[in-house]
């Protein structure tokens, strides 16, 4: 190409009228030819990478990390230079572009192998942990318990795509400082880099979703044998100092493997997740039946359920007061308003209320609490209303109450908008028109659904329905 390209200018030069027609047309063949061989070659290259044992090492701030990036650079940068001493603008423009395609299709399959990964381990019978408590399976080689998901990788691989992304910005830079592609083509650069970046950030943040995946497998075996069960009025211990103890231990090292932004980013998933996680084994042991819980059906209500409400009000206080230590962290994650920790507890508030006052129709706590579980707010508050030990007789007619009450919500509320957290005395206030707050979908799954259970609750996701 570079002697096709040549042999044209030259004639020219020379005094011919035009270039040869028939190199033009040679030209062309050999550019396209050329690049599927750098796709082809490219993408073995990538792939290798992505496919090798990788190795983890603690950097000069004491986080894990691989050498992918340094890799993935140093193959973009042999192409590069080899485009900038033998093509035209045009022709490296190409290149370059084809590059970037290709780390765009790797990224997807790289995103599609972590997503199935984590639901693999959330939904897996089989659970390993390796030495010193980090679950996941330690040797990677666990397929059953999702290979390759301990949480110091799942750090190296926030780490490494946080880095991707400065590295592709100074890929970019040093294009435009290095003076041979003109406007248009660094515009189809830009476009193609701005593909492979939202690629990074995805990665990263799926990395990051799956460090609260495996902290909170702990917390959620806890809650499974120990909240809510027949001993558990008399037990004095308070659940959530505990829980709070296990993130104080993963926090000591997470907040030191991941950058401040990413770490911030699990300390709010934390929060939401184990508020959506604790009310998930209330609502189950009140006879939410999924496809694992035959046993919850024969569960009685709870003997006092003044004592109930001064556990679950003890446990919300023990949460305020572990995650006001992260108050800044909270900020940096996106709750930054006034009072923002209050406004995530104060649905455990509303149940706190409900178990001390009964559940009635069309009251404001009821209808902050139907406002926030949306289509499953029935199902829920007849729960508590069971757990307190509520008469058969008035709970039939307090469903008939609760329903009616849901469809005039709704229809105030302009078509039944999924509530969030609602705001305290100015809700009470707020006229019945304005659109509830919403503050995050922790409550979007219903654990009425058989097809949810607590590792849905954690990732977010129903179980896979199994193949026959």
């Amino acid at each position: 190409m570079e002697w096709l390209s040549y042999y044209n200018q030259e004639i020219v030069n020379l005094g011919a009228v035009k270039p040869c027609s028939e190199f033009i047309q040679a030209l062309s063949v050999c550019l396209q030819e050329y690049l599927v061989r750098v796709r082809v070659q490219m993408t073995e290259w990538f792939t290798n990478i992505l496919n090798r044992v990788q190795e983890v090492a603690l950097n000069s701030a004491g986080q894990p990390i691989t050498s992918t990036p340094e890799d993935f650079f140093n193959i973009i940068h042999l192409q590069v230079l080899v485009a900038l001493s033998k093509l035209s603008a045009d022709n490296m423009c190409a290149v370059i572009v084809v590059c970037l395609n290709v780390i765009k299709a790797i990224l997807e399959e790289t995103l599609t192998t972590l997503r199935a990964k984590k639901l693999q381990h959330a939904f897996s019978s089989l659970s390993t942990k390796n030495p010193g408590g980090r679950e996941g399976g330690g040797s990677g080689d666990d397929e059953a318990g999702g290979a390759g998901l301990t949480l110091e990788m799942l750090c190296a691989t926030v780490n490494d795509y946080d880095r991707l992304q400065e590295k592709i910005q100074e890929f970019r830079e040093e294009l435009g400082r290095m003076g041979k592609l003109g406007v248009d083509q660094l515009a189809m650069v830009d476009a193609a880099v701005d593909q492979v970046l939202d690629g990074f950030v995805s990665i990263a943040d799926e990395a990051n979703s799956g460090c609260t995946q495996l902290i909170l497998k702990d917390v959620r075996e806890a809650f499974a044998e120990e909240l809510f069960v027949p001993e558990w009025e008399e037990n004095v211990d308070v659940m959530m100092q505990r829980v709070a103890m296990t993130f104080k231990d993963y926090y000591n090292d997470l907040s030191v493997w991941l950058p401040p932004f990413y770490f911030a980013k699990v300390v709010r998933d934390c929060l939401e997740k184990v508020v959506a996680l604790y009310l998930f084994t209330l609502f189950r042991r009140g006879g939410g039946k999924g496809k694992e819980d035959k046993v919850n059906a024969k569960l009685r209500p709870f003997r006092d359920p003044l004592v109930v409400a001064q556990k679950i009000r003890n446990d919300r206080q023990a949460m305020t007061v572990f995650f006001n230590e992260y108050e800044e962290e909270l900020k940096q994650a996106g709750l930054r308003e006034t009072a923002a920790l209050e406004l995530q507890l104060l649905v455990l508030d509303n149940i706190v209320d409900v178990f001390e006052e009964g559940v009635t129709a069309e009251s404001e706590v009821t209808r902050l609490l139907l406002r926030e579980f949306g289509g499953w707010g029935v199902d829920a508050l007849m729960v508590i209303s069971f757990l307190r030990g509520d008469k058969d007789k008035a709970r039939g007619e307090l469903r008939e109450d609760l329903t009616k009450y849901w469809e005039k919500i709704q229809r105030l509320d302009g078509g039944g908008r999924r509530g969030g957290v609602a705001g305290g005395a100015a809700a009470a206030r707020r006229d019945w028109s304005d659109p509830p707050r919403v503050v995050s979908a922790r409550f979007a799954l219903s654990p009425f659904d058989s097809d949810v259970d607590a590792e849905a609750v954690v990732i977010g996701a129903r179980r896979p329905k199994s193949r026959k």
